[in-house]
């Protein structure tokens, strides 16, 4: 089949079928298998291309030419979607160097009405205290969020990985701690500021957690350490319902207050017992482990207290306005 042109036989069953049946496969798989869009968007487009004027031959000797060019284009915009996807997704893995905010792991119109959640566990607290870091609390081991069937860590839909993907929504931020800051603001507009001195005078915690990104990976057991968001609104008059966490970079995410208070949420500056690298959020990210990890914003400076929902960046993208990997609300609708 492969061997000789299809306009030598009586019907041209043949090369141009090949050609525009695995294009359209090919396609198909770019929309459908985006971890590995870009290595499959140019093996579909190189193909297409490469057996384009021989296939064309076959359909226009039997006749069949107006035939011939509507599978041929079909074969082509599937390629062609699939490599602008492919493409995109490609141009956001060089966020290695940096390119996707685990806005997605990091990082609608108006506001979202939240689906009705049953409670989440929340994680033990210790008392010690190390020396130059303020009183310490050590977290109990697992903060897992509500287990599934059999004590099952793993989410629906997620796979386990040893790796740490990295995956942002734009350029990385590169923030000197002289020049870093935090600043928590009110729904009246009262503002409260920390540097990073001030930060690390704060009460610190070593959270260990599994994350769960949309991408569908997960990672059990990291360790982190930083300060417990009820530190920041200690002496504070929680005058909202909801927080939008703000970052350097442009990037935002929106969740409800109780989703971030009561010991179930932190801003780190370490992983795994080193200072956080500006790829995975570095000098500050937030830590929510409970839901998706695009609720952890990278490279956090602020929070504005709000008494109603404020999508952020992803969530004004389709994405789920709560995120609870536990019941996949990747996006709106879920």
């Amino acid at each position: 089949m492969w061997l000789k042109p299809s306009h030598e036989r009586p019907f041209p069953w043949g090369t141009f079928d090949v050609n525009a049946v695995a294009s359209l496969l090919l396609g198909t798989a770019v929309l459908t298998r985006l971890p590995q869009a870009w290595v499959q968007s140019l093996a579909a487009v190189g193909l297409c291309g490469a057996l384009s004027t021989w296939s064309m031959a076959g359909y226009e000797s039997a006749g069949l030419a107006t035939m011939g060019r509507q599978v041929l284009a079909a074969g082509y915009v599937a390629a062609i979607v699939g490599a602008g996807l492919g493409l995109a997704y490609a141009g956001s893995l060089i966020g290695r160097t940096d390119g996707r905010t685990d806005g997605r792991c990091g990082d609608g119109a108006g506001p979202l009405r939240l689906r009705a959640r049953a409670p989440l566990p929340r994680v033990g607290r210790g008392g010690t205290r190390e020396e130059g870091r303020g009183p310490m609390a050590v977290i109990s081991r697992g903060f897992h969020g509500r287990r599934g069937p059999g004590g099952d860590r793993l989410p629906p839909g997620q796979y386990v990985t040893e790796d740490f993907p990295v995956l942002s929504a734009g350029p990385t931020p590169h923030i000197p701690l002289d020049r870093w800051s935090f600043t928590l603001t009110t729904a009246a507009g009262e503002k409260h500021t920390w540097d990073w001195d001030a930060l690390m005078s704060l009460p610190s915690e070593t959270p260990q957690a599994d994350i769960h990104c949309v991408t569908r990976w997960s990672k059990y057991d990291t360790r982190w350490r930083g300060v417990p968001v009820d530190a920041f609104l200690e002496g504070v008059d929680p005058d909202g319902t909801y927080v939008l966490v703000t970052s350097y970079g442009g990037y935002s995410t929106d969740l409800p207050l109780a989703d971030v208070t009561g010991g179930r949420a932190w801003i780190v500056h370490e992983y795994d017992g080193a200072p956080l690298p500006p790829e995975h959020g570095g000098p500050a990210r937030m830590l929510v482990p409970h839901l998706y990890f695009w609720k952890s914003a990278k490279w956090v400076n602020g929070m504005r207290l709000t008494r109603t929902d404020e999508p952020g960046f992803w969530e004004q993208l389709g994405y789920h306005a709560y995120g609870d990997p536990w019941r996949e609300q990747r996006v709106q609708g879920d």
